[in-house]
């Protein structure tokens, strides 16, 4: 499943580092950024020094019990990665894949 396109994107504040993950959270005030794609390229956004970014999908469920993973083709520098409110875990590398198994 391809996850390009519109996501939401914010600075961090203090509250927003522990609560942006949580899947109620209304993020319709935050700014639309295409994915693929970084901040800096929007004006709003243009300063800052990292962002929160969030989108929604509904992936079919798979009939079995086969794995699922997250792929990443490109994070700028550091993430963590959240799904359904549940930590899945980190990436570090300006650039790289990151393959992260899903949670669910």
């Amino acid at each position: 499943m391809d996850l390009s396109g519109t996501w939401r994107a914010t600075p961090p504040s203090e509250e927003l580092r522990r609560t942006f993950h949580e899947p109620e959270l209304d993020d319709r005030s935050w700014h639309p950024i295409e994915v693929p794609g970084h901040w800096a390229h929007v004006p709003e956004m243009a300063s800052e020094r990292a962002m929160l970014h969030r989108t929604r999908f509904h992936a079919p469920k798979p009939d079995d019990e086969r794995r699922r993973w997250l792929r990443f083709d490109g994070i700028s520098q550091q993430g963590d990665i959240w799904l359904n409110g549940g930590y899945v875990g980190d990436t570090d590398g300006y650039f790289v894949p990151h393959v992260l198994r899903s949670p669910t």
